[in-house]
């Protein structure tokens, strides 16, 4: 039974890797994964390309040039650098990507097919400026919708959109993905499918012209995608524990009636620590950028699993590296 790794897709907004390391620690934690089996093969890199808040006042050529520009920005970094030559060249895939979009669009044909997914008339709130289906009407109104400029009224309509069910076999479904459910899940709800976005998973075709799917479902699609890519049987997904489950429902219900025939996910959570304990370490002199990498993953990354909870740099520092003192780089000593 072969599995692969991969990371809870990252948002591809205006960040450095080596600025604010903790962005892409799922991403050291899936390659540190991948290495240690015997056929995951060369480590994923999923990222998040389909961002309403970053898409005002872009057309959809401009706002892809904006993504592409961004991704070539991160890997000229030393972090990502750094992470290829430790674990090999990545396969760098985004929910963007022709080739993915493609494919997932077969994938909700064919939830529309099985009635995962159905067209119906419901009351939903809307953006009024662009029209664009934000939420369900039986739930609170959204403060506002992240594509149009502030104070764009959100009205409350009725009309044709696409939706599906999270049921309670979508949860059971979730929980066998490794997920806590919440308590307000347990009597289901609706999700809304179409999005209004400049980049994703188009459902033109099925009448929402201008619009793809939402987002959420996409990034589960996309580990499939990779995991069908690979041949796998199963994908561990790995993302910070107080994300996960955030996006999984969407996927869920979606697919339901596909999941038989796909491969199984599952998600594999880390902590949030990382993110302080790594600047911590960076601005204490200790490490260069180089070996601030290297180090954690090879020593901070299988501890990530078992911490329970988040801590602060000096707790982590003592925790992990009881032995580090000052002015000695931890190349040098023998844990």
């Amino acid at each position: 039974m072969r599995n692969i790794y991969v990371n809870a897709p990252t948002q591809n907004k205006d960040f450095c890797p080596d600025e604010q390391f903790g962005k892409v620690m799922p991403m050291l934690a899936s390659a540190w994964l991948a290495a240690g089996s015997v056929d995951a093969g060369s480590p994923f890199q999923l990222w998040n390309n389909v961002l309403a808040s970053e898409q005002q006042g872009h057309t959809e050529e401009s706002y892809r040039a904006l993504a592409e520009a961004r991704l070539a920005q991160k890997y000229n970094s030393a972090t990502l650098n750094t992470l290829r030559d430790l674990s090999g060249e990545p396969q760098v895939m985004s929910d963007s990507d022709p080739d993915f979009t493609k494919w997932a669009q077969d994938k909700i044909k064919t939830a529309l097919e099985a009635g995962d997914v159905k067209v119906r008339r419901l009351g939903i709130f809307a953006c009024e400026g662009c029209e664009a289906a934000l939420a369900p009407g039986e739930g609170p109104q959204p403060a506002g919708c992240r594509t149009c400029p502030p104070g764009t009224e959100v009205v409350a309509v009725n009309r044709q959109t696409m939706v599906s069910y999270f049921s309670p076999a979508s949860m059971e479904a979730v929980r066998n993905a490794g997920v806590a459910v919440g308590a307000d899940s347990e009597n289901g709800r609706y999700f809304i499918v179409n999005k209004r976005r400049l980049a994703g998973i188009p459902i033109g075709h099925e009448g929402f012209t201008d619009e793809v799917i939402d987002p959420r479902i996409g990034l589960g699609l996309l580990a499939m995608y990779a995991a069908e890519l690979r041949a796998a049987d199963s994908v561990q997904m790995v993302a910070s524990r107080s994300t996960l489950g955030h996006n999984l429902s969407h996927f869920f219900a979606t697919t339901l009636s596909q999941l038989p025939d796909m491969p199984r996910l599952h998600m594999t959570g880390i902590v949030k620590a990382p993110a302080h304990y790594l600047t911590y370490l960076r601005d204490d002199g200790v490490f260069t950028q180089p070996s601030l990498v290297e180090n954690t993953y090879r020593r901070l990354v299988p501890a990530l699993f078992s911490m329970h909870k988040d801590m602060s740099p000096e707790v982590a520092d003592r925790l992990l590296f009881s032995r580090r003192t000052r002015n000695i780089d931890i190349l040098q000593i023998k844990l």
